[in-house]
């Protein structure tokens, strides 16, 4: 199940305990198969391996996350928050920075799906 977490916390994390980027995009994907699974999206074991073994992974994971939750906020008429092109910018620069923008979309992906919810409830 989702879970919103504060993208500047996730940001010092990942900057400060090497290991965290790594279990942060497993935990990520795995969130985004269960909220809406899609085939451009990787499996969360598999995203935690090429965060850790392949050198421009984190941005690779990062570019199809913004892209996959862009795609969900504009199907709710919610605005994505941070475009594309300066996620991928920032995973290359500085991956936690990336990660932080990701979680921030997750974020507020999880609040407009809450709000839906609630109001058909």
């Amino acid at each position: 199940r989702p879970e919103c977490a504060e993208p500047l916390v996730v940001a010092l994390l990942a900057f400060f305990i090497p290991f965290y980027i790594i279990y942060w995009f497993f935990r990520i994907h795995r969130e985004m198969q269960f909220v809406a699974p899609s085939p451009r999206l990787m499996t969360a074991c598999g995203a935690g391996w090429l965060s850790a073994i392949m050198p421009f992974g984190t941005a690779i994971l990062c570019l199809t996350l913004s892209d996959e939750i862009r795609a969900l906020l504009a199907n709710k008429n919610e605005d994505g928050g941070i475009r594309t092109g300066w996620t991928l910018f920032w995973a290359l620069l500085l991956p936690p920075v990336g990660a932080a923008i990701i979680q921030a979309k997750m974020n507020r992906f999880i609040t407009a799906n809450t709000a839906d919810t609630a109001d058909r409830g």
